[in-house]
């Protein structure tokens, strides 16, 4: 990955599908052991900033009743 200078990792995903990005991803997924957000923030080294309903989207609230994610994952 190339140098850069930013604090954070700011993306839209959901907070309800075990660790995935996506609402339909799973382990059998083509590009599971990367559409995680423990890949992202192995990869990063950064924190993860995740909103779910920005813009037109309006997707439905994933996150309020969510268990924090696991410690790999900070």
């Amino acid at each position: 990955m190339a140098q850069a200078n930013y604090d954070l990792v700011w993306t839209t995903a959901v907070g309800n599908n075990s660790g995935f990005l996506n609402s339909g991803a799973n382990a059998k997924t083509y590009n599971a052991a990367t559409a995680t957000y423990a890949y992202l923030h192995r990869l990063t080294g950064k924190k993860i900033l995740v909103d779910e309903s920005a813009g037109m989207s309006q997707q439905s609230d994933t996150w309020s009743l969510e268990p924090q994610l696991p410690s790999t994952c900070p």
